[in-house]
């Protein structure tokens, strides 16, 4: 399955089998850049994400909206893109 697919998926069965991948080498990896409180029981979640297999790995960013449930944040929604290209530097006017 391609995880960057740009399908709409909704549901728990669904999203788990929309993320399935059968490549024992698959890795995933997020690592949280902000975490924004809304209230005491919601936030917006800010990440990177590296993804692949033993072939190649990609970059992504991720936002994700977050709910406090009995003790546990769970996610309410979340996008993940294509992390852009940097820019390049400006070059020096002359």
């Amino acid at each position: 399955s391609d995880v960057c697919s740009s399908d709409l998926v909704s549901g728990r069965a669904a999203i788990e089998k929309q993320l399935t991948v059968n490549d024992p080498t698959y890795h995933f990896d997020l690592e949280i850049t902000k975490f924004r409180f809304l209230n005491p029981t919601t936030a917006v979640v800010d990440a990177e994400v590296r993804a692949g297999t033993s072939k190649g790995d990609g970059v992504l960013v991720a936002d994700y909206v977050v709910v406090k449930q009995g003790g546990a944040w769970l996610i309410a929604a979340g996008r993940i893109a294509t992390k852009p290209a940097p820019r390049p530097a400006p070059r020096n006017a002359q």
